[in-house]
């Protein structure tokens, strides 16, 4: 029979006392170091990021018009020697005198009234023309029938000798072929006036004459 030895309580308390003890200061030890070596971070808020204006510099191309189309010279054509040339051609000088004194000024035509154009018409006259024959037009049938009844006022040239040579309708009553209005025109150029006068003289005018019509003359 093995017997073992069992050791006593009180001889290995103290060896147990102080192996706790030294397992203490060791972790108080290491706990000590590592937080002694720990530097506290502050917190800092985040500032706001304001982006730096640059100034760009934008250049400006003005628009350059395009350059002006150069026409090419023609061609000289050669001439053949069988061709006869014409030695009386007289070839002008372009030589060009920049100093030469200026040609003179025509002469100042002062106050004198240029010279009358014969078949001018005046507006303005001494005597106006009267009437020698005045032509009565003729009532066109359609007119009649229709009961149109008014007035034609025309524009006519008188000539120097009383005649008239022209005529304009300036207020129509009945246009077109066969109407008041073409009646009137003919009943003008046969009337007869005596001419219009300006410093004693005939002249040609003008002048308004009216045609009526009227169903009951």
């Amino acid at each position: 029979m093995v017997t073992k030895t069992i050791p006593d309580v009180i001889d290995v308390y103290p060896l147990v006392m102080k192996l706790g003890v030294l397992i203490a200061l060791l972790v108080h030890l290491v706990i000590f170091v590592t937080f002694t070596n720990h530097v506290p971070v502050l917190y800092e808020p985040q500032k706001e990021f304001i982006p730096e204006a640059v100034n760009i510099d934008v250049a400006i191309t003005a628009e350059v018009p395009p350059p002006p189309k150069i026409e090419r010279p023609a061609v000289p054509v050669e001439v053949s020697n069988d061709e006869a040339i014409d030695e009386d051609v007289t070839i002008m000088s372009t030589e060009f005198d920049f100093f030469a004194p200026p040609p003179p000024p025509p002469p100042p035509g002062g106050n004198e009234e240029p010279p009358p154009v014969e078949d001018e018409i005046f507006v303005a006259f001494d005597s106006p023309p009267q009437p020698v024959r005045l032509v009565k037009p003729e009532y066109p049938e359609i007119a009649r029938k229709s009961g149109l009844e008014g007035m034609v006022l025309l524009e006519v040239v008188v000539e120097k000798d009383g005649t008239v040579s022209d005529a304009k309708v300036l207020r129509s009553l009945q246009p077109g072929p066969g109407g008041c209005d073409e009646a009137a025109i003919a009943a003008a150029l046969k009337s007869v006036f005596t001419p219009a006068k300006q410093r004693d003289k005939p002249v040609r005018v003008k002048i308004t004459l009216p045609f009526r019509f009227t169903l009951n003359e």
